[in-house]
């Protein structure tokens, strides 16, 4: 199906197309690095840019009080960008490698189990999500996929010592439970995977989908501030005593104003519909090809749950401050809820 859908009707040969995009996942796997640190050249742009260009104009108009409460709130901004985007890099998003190899200890396996079952106590929410709390935090003995799908493309797999070749082992690959999905920037399968982010330098998954979020949220904020700022500054003689610099800062926050807002409003909607991109992208291609694969939506009944899934926490102001709590599935749950369930079709 998607070898008819890349070749565009036999237009153009679908190993001309393949080559280009190995070229374009090895220019990403370079360019990564580099764009990961560009953010961070960015947040102290907007910071020089406030407190010498318009931190003078803003005190002569608002006076001290109001100046610097937009200055925490502005330091407030870069601190959350900055908090987001390396957790989003350092945490893993929940690979497959990581479940088989068991790398959480078991002080974190408490701890998560603790606030499972206090969010248990406290939970009201359908039955989808209390159905999955009765395997939560369940290991890869349980979440084996009763369909034997095996990724072929992990090949850390042939080098995993001392695994039981009976339970996870179908010749040399893995199996590969639900709602896993193959990086080829990674080599990894990714839980939830949304999309691979260069400028993390990371795949945006189960584990830090929160912080991409966030990420985004937080900076678009900040580009709303900077612009107003910048619009309201613009025709006073300081302003024009850094004109280049200031004019390039202008721009530059208007065409992130469209490109981060549009990112913003769809990511957000993914997250309360609960699908990631890649099954969302593969779910409508798959109906529309009436494909048998990917015709079901894993996302939750209600947005309140989704939003718990994705944040650890039911409350909504909690929800948009930097955290490190730990969440209430580990996304195995999935797999372990079908081997009791005939809900789910086949993938």
């Amino acid at each position: 199906m998607f070898e008819k859908l890349l070749s565009f009707g036999g237009l153009v040969k679908l190993e001309t197309i393949t080559a280009y995009g190995a070229s374009a996942l090895r220019l990403l796997n370079y360019i990564g690095p580099f764009l990961a640190v560009a953010v961070y050249l960015l947040i102290f742009a907007n910071l020089f840019i406030f407190f010498e260009v318009l931190f003078p104009m803003i005190y002569r108009n608002y006076g001290p009080f109001q100046t610097w409460l937009m200055s925490i709130f502005g330091l407030y901004l870069a601190f959350n960008i900055w908090f987001n985007h390396l957790m989003g890099m350092m945490i893993r998003p929940g690979n497959l490698k990581d479940y088989y190899l068991n790398y959480a200890t078991k002080e974190q396996d408490l701890r998560r189990k603790e606030d499972v079952l206090r969010h248990k106590t406290e939970s009201d929410s359908g039955t989808d999500m209390k159905s999955l709390l009765k395997h939560s935090h369940c290991d890869i003995d349980n979440a084996i996929d009763v369909n034997g799908r095996v990724c072929e493309k992990c090949a850390w797999y042939q080098s995993v010592e001392n695994h039981d070749t009976e339970k996870y082992e179908q010749g040399d690959h893995p199996y590969k439970p639900i709602r896993f999905h193959h990086c080829s920037i990674c080599q990894d399968c990714i839980m939830n995977m949304d999309h691979h982010c260069p400028w993390f330098n990371n795949c945006v998954g189960l584990n830090n989908n929160r912080y991409f979020l966030l990420f985004l949220f937080h900076l678009w904020i900040s580009n709303i501030f900077m612009l107003y700022h910048l619009y309201e500054c613009s025709g006073q003689p300081h302003f024009y005593k850094h004109g280049s610099i200031a004019s390039i800062g202008l721009g530059m926050h208007v065409g992130l104003f469209f490109g981060i807002g549009f990112f913003n409003i769809w990511q957000w909607y993914l997250t309360l519909k609960g699908i990631p991109q890649v099954e969302f992208i593969q779910t409508r291609l798959n109906r529309k090809m009436k494909s048998g694969s990917y015709t079901h939506d894993f996302g939750l009944k209600s947005c309140r749950d989704n939003l718990y899934m994705t944040f650890g926490t039911r409350n909504l102001f909690a929800q948009f401050l930097p955290s490190l709590r730990s969440l209430p599935l580990n996304g195995l749950e999935f797999s372990a809820q079908k081997k009791s369930s005939t809900c789910f079709t086949k993938m």
